[in-house]
């Protein structure tokens, strides 16, 4: 039997394709290489480039298998920073919230349950400073700091959930800001500045007529990392690469990415909602739910850093809930005209005056717990 013919033609398809994939293939890993010198410098080279200005001495999260990541309980870290003379306590309790150093474990009456991402939480400031301990302490009343950076809407209602149910706090203050809203409409959050990769997280998916919780589809592995570890090794930077960015990133570039889409296609995950009024409705009308099955007092603490919400108003404040706008409060305080100007007087400045933080400073911090304080007491008066 004669042999077949090579066809040249789809030899040349076939050789086409494999080149293709090839150069692809180097490419990607180009970028993990790029990736991967920047984790590096970023660990290795604190202070000397301009988004390494802070070092945690101990890791402060862990993976967790509903909320997608979570504060580490009983740990106490120091963060340190080229912008602060002093390091930053990160003191976190038995319950994984984050407390002052004069904190007891105490839950004493009344008692106030704060919820939200880092502006809550007080990144880049003194526990002390911030407006969770300002309120808590000119009101005479103890608090709860659930805030969790990079937190979006979703993790905040299952943590509302759990928490009013078992505290039943007499307050309860959830953060809204415009960036808690998208992030409970994506499969996986970024992470920075501490971390150069992503987590996947609990999203809000659009069901039909109503919204729903979808738990993290994969488990992230970021946060297995004690970055300070290899530091003290002394791991050159080629090994770094090698060692931990290649199976790090390889594994969570293959989740986050080929994960949704083969979800997608075949229907088995709800996609996240991408209407950003109805996960508004869904989630912040169920914690009002919450609150009142537990007699709690609910308020949305509208902290946006961003005139142009102020300005255009949000379809939060069309929601029958009681609605602190800190964002008024901040800009009032000041003839201020420009975003950059709020940043400047609000921000944290490095010693030229240049903003190397868009986080609440403490000026900042003690205007919002005044917006808190003042609804507060006007419920004593009603």
């Amino acid at each position: 039997m004669p042999l077949k013919k090579n066809n040249p033609k789809k030899i040349k398809i076939l050789w086409n394709i494999f080149l293709g994939l090839s150069i692809l293939f180097s490419v990607y890993i180009g970028t993990i290489v790029i990736r991967g010198h920047m984790f590096y410098v970023s660990i290795s080279e604190y202070g000397k480039v301009p988004w390494n200005n802070r070092r945690l001495t101990e890791r402060i999260y862990h993976f967790d298998d509903l909320l997608g990541y979570a504060l580490i309980p009983n740990t106490h870290s120091h963060e340190t920073s080229i912008y602060k003379n002093n390091p930053i306590d990160f003191i976190i309790d038995e319950n994984g919230f984050r407390v002052s150093k004069n904190s007891t474990s105490e839950k004493k009456r009344p008692l106030i349950l704060f919820i939200g991402d880092s502006f809550t939480f007080g990144d880049f400031c003194y526990a002390e400073s911030s407006f969770v301990f300002l309120a808590g302490k000119n009101l005479n009343m103890d608090v709860i700091n659930a805030g969790v950076p990079g937190y979006g809407l979703a993790q905040m209602l299952l943590l509302s959930r759990k928490l009013i149910e078992i505290y039943t706090p007499d307050y309860v203050i959830v953060q809204f800001s415009e960036p808690i809203v998208r992030r409970a409409g994506c499969y996986y959050a970024p992470l920075g500045p501490r971390f150069k990769g992503f987590a996947s997280v609990p999203y809000i998916a659009d069901l039909g007529e109503t919204c729903g919780i979808i738990p993290p589809i994969f488990k992230s592995k970021v946060f297995d990392l004690m970055l300070n570890d290899f530091i003290d090794k002394n791991q050159n930077e080629s090994a770094f690469i090698w060692k931990i960015c290649l199976p790090l990133y390889f594994y969570d570039d293959i989740n986050a990415v080929l994960l949704p889409k083969a979800a997608f296609l075949t229907k088995k995950i709800p996609s996240p909602c991408k209407d950003n009024d109805k996960i508004i409705e869904y989630a912040y009308s169920e914690i009002d739910s919450i609150c009142r099955a537990n007699n709690s007092k609910y308020y949305i603490l509208s902290i946006n850093n961003d005139a142009s919400v102020l300005r255009k108003g949000h379809s939060i404040y069309s929601l029958k809930v009681n609605t602190i706008n800190a964002d008024s409060f901040l800009w009032n305080e000041f003839p201020i005209k420009t975003q950059t100007e709020f940043y400047k007087i609000y921000g944290h400045l490095s010693k030229d005056g240049e903003v190397i933080d868009k986080h609440p400073n403490e000026l900042s911090h003690r205007i919002i717990a005044k917006s808190i304080i003042d609804a507060i007491k006007k419920t004593y008066t009603e």
